[in-house]
């Protein structure tokens, strides 16, 4: 049923091939999953298992706050991140929301920022990052995922359902099991607020860090602004002892250029390109980096 581009000789994309061509770009999991506490289509828990013997350590990296399909995402940018992370067999990627722009006439902003529409973003923004599909661990959706729920639904469900990847429209904890880790415990969430000053960002990130009680690590974006928090969890053993336990929290930043954009407009603060990254070693050392 598939039709050629006479002009080209390629095959033309409808919804007869659409899925077909992302699906084609898939590559092989290189570790077993398992997916817990489902609600309808979305899961809030999954856990990943890799074979320490195969990587001598994991990079995870937070990538967030694209808004692809936005005139002022930097495409260049985010293809450089998506490339970096297929380079080395041991690098891994967390989706933490607003991943496309989906602007709709009732939502904040303008439609014509758009590059597509927002169903159609879902496909691009799929086959974008269909040949990394297979280092995606996992993936929340953001207040641009959602707007498009008053008009055809969860953007972020479709783009999950298209690459096949465990979705969440608030939080997902990302369990990883590997080496003497089982397991070392990402909390995944967007973030929300409009802050503006560096102490209430600041604050967003500290209560959330300690608001997890079970997870070394909690990723949030949404605020487009880098920055780090560290502490020590007391948590109660088995043998009566109390041990400290060393968490962390990240705030990546975001692909959305300043210039012409709503930062520019609302003089909002400049940040650097910045995403956070957590390097895991077998031996349950482990460091936290922007990159």
């Amino acid at each position: 049923m598939a039709t050629n581009n006479r002009a080209t000789g390629t095959q033309a994309l409808s919804t007869v091939t659409r899925l077909e061509a992302i699906r084609k770009q898939f590559e092989p999991l290189v570790f077993k999953s398992k997916a817990a506490m489902q609600f309808g289509m979305e899961f809030k828990s999954v856990t990943h298992i890799f074979n320490a013997k195969k990587f001598k350590t994991l990079e995870i990296l937070h990538i967030t706050d694209t808004q692809q399909g936005h005139k002022c995402c930097a495409m260049d940018r985010l293809t450089e991140f998506r490339d970096w992370t297929l380079e080395e067999p041991n690098r891994f990627i967390v989706f933490g929301g607003d991943m496309g722009d989906f602007g709709t006439k009732i939502s904040v902003g303008s439609p014509w920022e758009q590059m597509f529409e927002p169903d159609a973003l879902t496909y691009e923004i799929a086959n974008f990052w269909a040949p990394a599909r297979h280092r995606i661990l996992g993936y929340v959706g953001g207040n641009h995922e959602a707007r498009t729920r008053l008009t055809f639904g969860d953007a972020g469900l479709a783009v999950a359902s298209m690459l096949e990847i465990p979705y969440s429209s608030g939080k997902q904890y990302i369990n990883i099991v590997y080496g003497d880790w089982n397991p070392f415990t990402i909390h995944l969430w967007h973030g929300s607020g409009s802050a503006k000053t560096a102490g209430a960002k600041m604050q967003l990130i500290d209560r959330t860090l300690r608001d997890e009680a079970d997870a070394h690590l909690s990723l949030i974006g949404h605020l487009h602004t880098p920055m780090l928090e560290f502490m020590a969890r007391k948590r109660l053993l088995p043998n009566g002892e109390i041990a400290l336990i060393k968490c962390g929290a990240a705030m990546s930043s975001s692909f959305l250029n300043y210039w012409g954009s709503y930062g520019e407009q609302m003089n909002l603060n400049t940040s650097p390109l910045m995403m956070a990254r957590v390097i895991l070693e077998p031996c349950k050392k482990w460091e936290l980096t922007l990159r």
